[in-house]
């Protein structure tokens, strides 16, 4: 595992310039998300919903390229299960991010690829791919908003009988805003 990333990490930047004058660059931003799992077999019509905070940091290797290393936390999660509240087993995904900006303008759009793997609860792989607009608000600061899509590992606890869980997999829609400096 750790080799394939070191050899993934080496031919990125031997692609992006490694030469080329690499800055900080940080992100954070805060998501909302719905989807849905799959049940015994069949995808389940209960809507899966909730809001996550995020934070990357790494280098902009050059003017279009940014690669960084980020972590997700979903401290609110609902899950509404045939009527009822139940919740989630809180997991906390931990990514390699490699994001392009496609112009160095005012209004810029963005694509980013987030694949990485989750901690504590159920664990496994977690992988996230958004597409958005970047707003620069200053030199080196901006504001972004993205429409994605995520695949995560879920446990399901129900509300009222606590010794049920559901080991799945959960596709869902993602809304993020946030800022890059």
């Amino acid at each position: 595992m750790k080799t394939r990333f070191l050899v993934l990490f080496a031919f990125v930047m031997s692609v992006c310039g490694l030469g080329a004058a690499q800055t900080y660059r940080g992100m954070a931003d805060v998501s909302f998300a719905i989807g849905s799992f799959v049940e015994d077999g069949e995808v389940s019509h209960d809507p899966l919903i909730y809001t996550s905070i995020s934070t990357t940091h790494g280098v902009q290797v050059n003017i279009n390229h940014f690669l960084g290393l980020g972590i997700e936390c979903s401290p609110w999660s609902k899950l509404t299960y045939d009527g009822e509240d139940g919740g989630l087993k809180k997991a906390v995904p931990v990514y390699v991010m490699w994001r392009m900006d496609f112009f160095n303008r005012k209004c810029s759009p963005f694509f980013d690829v987030r694949p990485g793997y989750q901690v504590g609860g159920p664990g496994g792989f977690y992988a996230g791919i958004n597409g958005g607009l970047r707003i620069t608000l200053g030199k080196r600061s901006g504001f972004n908003v993205s429409l994605g899509f995520e695949l995560r590992r879920i446990t399901l606890i129900d509300e009222y009988d606590e010794s049920y869980e559901l080991n799945t997999n959960a596709l869902t829609g993602i809304l993020r805003f946030g800022f890059d400096f």
